[in-house]
């Protein structure tokens, strides 16, 4: 269990997939990192502040998406477990599609995302999935850490955006977009 910030070192390819577990009084020190990041909260709630943006409060089921340079704090609000995936900006050039990708996370009004429940079980197992690869070292590893790397940009820029909570139709014509986008995920 973490009070402190988890020391990220990025292997030679560049990206790496990592789990925090906060003890609930983990306060990490204002830092700016040289390489981007996407955290997933998969438990508690954490508090995020970047200068120039209103503090925000990312509950469990939620994404931060944090650029490279940005000087940037987070803290418990509840004790957390997070999810991070951290990748050098050279990542974003391996793929035409990208740079155009990061740039539409980046430029929207807030850094955390609220993820849709059926989305949070697939974000929640390409993560696992590729912790697993990195401390396996079978052929095709990091080709397979690079590709669900790359598939979780891809899913954010295709999740709704949404303020919020909504209706009730809003919230069954989101799931059926979902079915029709994932109907050969498995479904409960």
């Amino acid at each position: 269990i973490q009070s402190r910030p988890v020391s990220i070192t990025l292997p030679t390819s560049g990206i790496v997939f990592v789990e925090s577990i906060h003890a609930g009084d983990f306060q990490m020190p204002p830092r700016t990192d040289p390489f981007h990041k996407v955290l997933y909260v998969v438990h508690g709630t954490i508090s995020y502040t970047e200068a120039g943006r209103p503090p925000e409060l990312v509950p469990g089921g939620s994404l931060l998406i944090v650029p490279a340079g940005v000087r940037h704090q987070i803290g418990d609000e509840r004790a957390s477990t997070l999810f991070l995936l951290c990748f050098r900006p050279a990542f974003l050039k391996d793929d035409p599609e990208l740079p155009r990708l990061w740039s539409e996370l980046t430029s929207r009004p807030r850094r955390s995302i609220a993820v849709p429940r059926p989305t949070q079980t697939q974000i929640e197992s390409a993560w696992r999935r590729a912790m697993l690869e990195r401390l396996q070292s079978r052929p095709g590893a990091m080709t397979t850490v690079r590709m669900l790397a790359a598939g979780i940009l891809v899913t954010l820029v295709r999740m709704p955006a949404t303020d919020g909570p909504s209706d009730p139709m809003t919230r069954v014509t989101a799931v059926a977009r979902e079915i029709e986008e994932t109907f050969y995920d498995a479904w409960s």
